[in-house]
């Protein structure tokens, strides 16, 4: 997962950045969604996770 086309793709469902930080090595977003909660996006030191996730079905 590349950091800024997921920042982009939840921006595009509404969600709004709120923080960037940049500390201890990490580098991620603070973000907003509608009904503003608060949430984070970071990069996953693991990206063989994300391969083996199941899409959400509405």
């Amino acid at each position: 997962m590349m950091l800024e086309a997921e920042v982009r793709r939840l921006e595009s469902l509404g969600a709004k950045r709120w923080d960037r930080q940049q500390t201890r090595g990490f580098d991620f977003w603070i973000m907003r969604d509608p009904w503003d909660n608060e949430f984070c996006v970071l990069q996953t030191a693991f990206p063989e996770l994300l391969d083996k996730r199941k899409p959400i079905n509405d």
